[in-house]
């Protein structure tokens, strides 16, 4: 728990770093190319991290040519994809954001191939393996940043830094790659194999993508509806804080997967285990989100410095989605192993849509307090949600035919 915390937190630190030594605008180029990155990782991905996870837990020995199939999978998608990344963004007009756009993206590709790696040792509750990569990955991006700052290069070189950290992560995956259990006989990686497992994958990514939409749309409608940049800024402080924290509950849930998806197969009533694991979710978030409107106004000076006291309110507010946010995303595994993922997707988009819409109807009246509001309902009435459908009894048996629902 401890190493992936260290990761998530040198996430947060690369943030502060740039915010500190950098300004809002360079802030601004950073922000929006790795969250085009990260938007662009989960497309890539294409549903296969959590498809593979499952899929080794249950069947441990065929490990080697399931991660194979993936990755087979996701290269026919790529193929096609990167060609239109590059058009698309040669059509960007702001020459510093375009460039970052393109220094970020071996960041993306690198960023694809280590949490797909790392979902095969995760099937194998190996989670240790994507920590040592990751970590390998940021003290490297980290270094490297520090140097940009230091040198005063433009904002844009931020994205080779990232990019050379992501090689090194996956040359480090790489190395532990070899530790995998030997293939079984007969391994399956035919297009029947790779296009099971696209199918499989295709409701996670829908999951993935309007995951990272939700923790971003904010932001850019704030933009669109005419937010001053010092206000922005003042908010995507305390969201970052928000969203950085919620990396706990993202490692329980890692955690649990491989568990809840043996437990599955012959325990056809999720309840009890959404009881348990949606308690646990909300005790989390519950006991993050006291600790920080506690002391939010430390936090936010420690990590920002004084220019960004007006966020104190802010954060006093959307600290109040994280447990909300824990409780979805630790129920989001139960859904995920009683085969409910196609559930899991409906409801985020419902949710990103009552985000959209409470966002407009509140940030020109209240500008970003209003987002922080909205942030709060929704994640609040989702954990609700989410828990009905984690809980609702009955399960289709039939391995991937559940997924058909």
């Amino acid at each position: 728990m401890l190493g992936e915390l260290a990761v998530k937190g040198s996430v947060l630190l690369i943030t502060v770093l740039v915010g500190r030594a950098m300004g809002p605008g360079a802030l601004g180029v950073f922000t929006v190319s790795l969250g085009a990155a990260l938007v662009a990782s989960s497309v890539a991905a294409t549903g296969q991290v959590e498809v593979l996870i499952r899929s080794v837990a249950r069947e441990p020995g065929r490990v080697r040519q399931l991660l194979a199939a993936s990755r087979l999978a996701q290269w026919r998608w790529l193929s096609v994809g990167v060609p239109l990344a590059l058009l698309a963004i040669y059509a960007v007009p702001d020459v510093e954001l375009r460039l970052a756009l393109y220094a970020f993206l071996p960041y993306t590709l690198f960023r694809t191939e280590v949490i797909t790696r790392a979902a095969a040792f995760k099937g194998l509750d190996r989670m240790d393996v994507e920590v040592t990569a990751r970590t390998v990955e940021l003290v490297v991006a980290l270094i490297l940043a520090a140097g940009v700052v230091t040198v005063g290069a433009p904002a844009w070189t931020l994205g080779l830094a990232l990019s050379t950290g992501g090689g090194a992560g996956l040359l480090t995956m790489l190395s532990r790659q070899r530790s995998l259990p030997a293939p079984t006989p007969a391994p399956e990686t035919g297009p029947s194999s790779v296009s099971r497992l696209f199918r499989e994958g295709l409701p996670f990514l829908g999951i993935g993508v309007l995951l990272q939409l939700l923790l971003r749309s904010d932001t850019f409608l704030l933009v669109s509806l005419g937010t001053p940049k010092r206000a922005v800024g003042e908010y995507a402080a305390a969201v970052a804080i928000l969203w950085g924290l919620l990396a706990a509950a993202q490692l329980v849930a890692v955690a649990l997967y491989p568990t809840l998806s043996r437990h599955a197969i012959d325990r056809p009533d999720p309840l009890p285990s959404a009881a348990i694991v949606g308690s646990l979710g909300l005790t989390l978030g519950m006991a993050l989100a006291t600790a920080v409107w506690w002391l939010r106004g430390p936090i936010l000076g420690l990590l920002f410095g004084s220019a960004f006291e007006p966020s104190t309110r802010l954060l006093g507010w959307v600290v109040w989605a994280l447990p909300g946010a824990s409780v979805t995303m630790v129920l989001g595994v139960v859904l995920a192993a009683w085969h409910r993922q196609l559930w899991s997707l409906r409801l985020m988009a419902l949710m990103f849509v009552a985000l959209v819409s409470l966002s407009v109807l509140w940030i020109p009246r209240d500008g970003p307090l209003g987002a922080a509001r909205a942030i709060v309902v929704v994640q609040s009435a989702g954990a609700l949600a989410t828990f009905v459908l984690a809980a609702w009894p009955g399960r289709r048996r039939g391995g991937e035919a559940a997924d058909a629902r």
